[in-house]
Parts: structure tokens; sequence; C-alpha cells
């Protein structure tokens, strides 16, 4: 499952994260296309930003994929992110 992973410059790890499902009702989009990454880049500009990192799935859409794909896509990122 692609999955893009974000962090601020001068951090290496050990950081919160938060685990962001693209818009689009499961049905279009993609991890690139989402409202998060403006949304993730101007809090990383802030000079007081909190320190946390951010991923973004790249989930199987529907109708091509039946429910629950790509919540089982989630799912497994979440999992995987955690190693």
């Amino acid at each position: 499952i692609r999955t893009l992973v974000h962090r601020p410059l001068s951090e290496e790890c050990g950081l919160p994260l938060v685990l962001w499902a693209h818009g689009g009702g499961m049905t279009i989009g993609s991890c690139e296309e989402s409202y998060g990454a403006d949304l993730f880049a101007q809090i990383y500009a802030q000079e007081s930003c909190p320190k946390f990192c951010w991923a973004s799935v790249e989930y199987r859409l529907a109708p091509e994929a039946k429910f629950p794909k790509a919540m089982d896509d989630f799912v497994h990122a979440y999992i995987a992110l955690q190693d």
C-alpha cells in the first residue's frame, strides 16, 4: 500500500504520527491530490509548529474495490507504520 510519510526536516524519529485518509468518499482522489498536503504544509510553516509526522495512505478506490477494501488498506498501513 503506497503511503507518503512526511516529517519535519529537523526531526529524525519518535514523533507522534497523524495517519491521513484523503477525501473523495473512498471513490476518487489520491494521497498526492489531498488538501491534507496543503493543510500540513501550512502547519509546518508556522514557527511554533507542533512536532509530529503525518502519513497519507493510497487506499484502493470504489467501485472497483468493494467495502471494506479501502479500510483494510488503511489498517494495513497503520500496522506497517508502527514497525
